[in-house]
């Protein structure tokens, strides 16, 4: 459901690949499923992995201590396959983000990490949790997206820019460039390949978050502009 409510992907098929059982047990439209060994390249020739354009490889199971290697092997089969997929792939334990580094990965995302942080900060600042839960979800409410930076072409510094965007409802939140992810954006001003992480109710190119610097919009003109 989650993937399906980006506009960019809702009329995209989703194909389901797995040897754990022997069908989906739900059903929806547009949603595929193959069962089949998972580190065997004839697999994801059936699951059409040249027509894709991202893949998402989970952990097998989170009590199984090999998920980190599975996974990792899995990327390079489907790497082999269609070099130019986006992969995203699951990683449980943070100590084995090294078996990654030898595949094609774009993003590894460790998500018992993720959970375990987000239970103590619920803990020690309630509301956090919730607040998370909303922007990243593509079905409830503002959500967050991710526009690269395409030139420094604004003579402007990130911090003027992220006051600017508010006047649009557009919170810029973090500014990734490389491994790190600048949350405070005090002097650090724009370079190409910077990834600007931001909540709003629409993707928007980097035009468009250019094209939002010096200009006021009232409540109506933003609507008329969120509806375009």
């Amino acid at each position: 459901e989650e993937l399906a409510s980006d506009p960019h992907h809702q009329d995209r098929e989703i194909v389901i690949v797995s040897d754990c059982m022997e069908s989906l047990p739900f059903s929806r439209p547009n949603t595929l499923f193959v069962r089949g060994p998972i580190l065997e390249q004839e697999t994801y020739l059936r699951a059409r992995v040249n027509d894709a354009r991202m893949a998402i490889v989970l952990a097998t199971s989170y009590s199984d201590l090999n998920s980190d290697a599975v996974v990792a092997s899995a990327v390079a089969v489907i790497d082999s396959l269609k070099p130019d997929v986006h992969i995203v792939a699951e990683c449980l334990n943070p100590k084995h983000r090294m078996l990654f580094a030898t595949v094609h990965c774009d993003a590894i995302v460790s998500s018992l990490s993720i959970s375990g942080n987000l239970l103590v900060q619920e803990v020690h600042d309630p509301g956090v949790a919730q607040m998370i839960e909303v922007i990243t979800s593509n079905v409830r409410g503002t959500t967050l997206f991710s526009t690269a930076v395409e030139e420094n072409d604004l003579p402007h510094s990130y911090h003027h820019l992220a006051t600017e965007l508010l006047h649009h409802d557009v919170n810029l939140m973090s500014v990734n460039r490389g491994d790190e992810s600048h949350t405070s954006f005090k002097d650090l001003v724009p370079a190409p390949g910077d990834r600007l992480i931001y909540a709003a109710s629409r993707r928007l190119s980097w035009s468009q978050l250019k094209g939002m610097v010096g200009v006021e919009m009232d409540d109506s003109s933003y609507r008329e502009a969120n509806e375009s």
